[in-house]
């Protein structure tokens, strides 16, 4: 036998809004937040390059004596007798040579296109965390009414009692995204 809520609809509303950020909101915020720092380290990787290729291209094509790493930080001298042609991995196994000039180019056109990318992954990310805040709020008014019409889930009579209020302890009053664990222990209460 079951025990009615007294207000069932606050709680299938914070079910439905706690299963909607577990399940969709923060993934995609976190997957949104790992393209980020991806998109933060090539931006870092090609202005090394820039750098790189404007000290190339001050040798005048003159000869360059230099360390290259071999891999797992082992080093080895190397001559590179003409540095005015520099070869690019455009990927899938493909190589184009290429002036240091049109190199430098490429890098810069390479640059404005990655911190495009990081403006726009920057704002997806702005508004998931505003999204979060906004169901945290709704699932905090759903809680409060539960609570102040002291409903309980459907339950056995004989079980336990969950009232919704309880697990959002551990949750931050601001709603700020340092709370996400804490959201994830409570979207977890449903």
């Amino acid at each position: 036998m079951t025990t009615p809520l007294v207000d069932e609809s606050s709680s299938s509303r914070a079910q439905v809004y706690s299963a909607h950020l577990r399940n969709s909101l923060l993934p995609e915020l976190e997957i949104t937040r790992q393209k980020l720092a991806q998109v933060e380290f090539d931006i870092s990787e090609y202005e090394t390059l820039r750098e790189k290729l404007s000290e190339l291209g001050k040798q005048d094509g003159k000869g360059l004596d230099t360390l290259t790493e071999l891999g797992a930080g082992v080093w080895v001298e190397a001559e590179v007798p003409d540095t005015s042609v520099v070869t690019l991995d455009i990927g899938l196994g493909l190589h184009l040579d290429m002036s240091t000039a049109d190199a430098q180019e490429y890098t810069k056109k390479k640059m404005e296109q990655l911190k495009r990318a990081r403006d726009k992954l920057s704002e997806k990310e702005e508004h998931l965390v505003w999204q979060v805040g906004q169901f945290h709020g709704a699932i905090g008014v759903a809680q409060l009414q539960c609570r102040s019409l002291h409903c309980t889930r459907t339950r056995p009579s004989n079980a336990i009692g969950l009232d919704v209020g309880t697990a959002n302890e551990s949750i931050q009053a601001d709603g700020s995204t340092s709370a996400v664990s804490g959201l994830l222990s409570f979207v977890d209460a449903f």
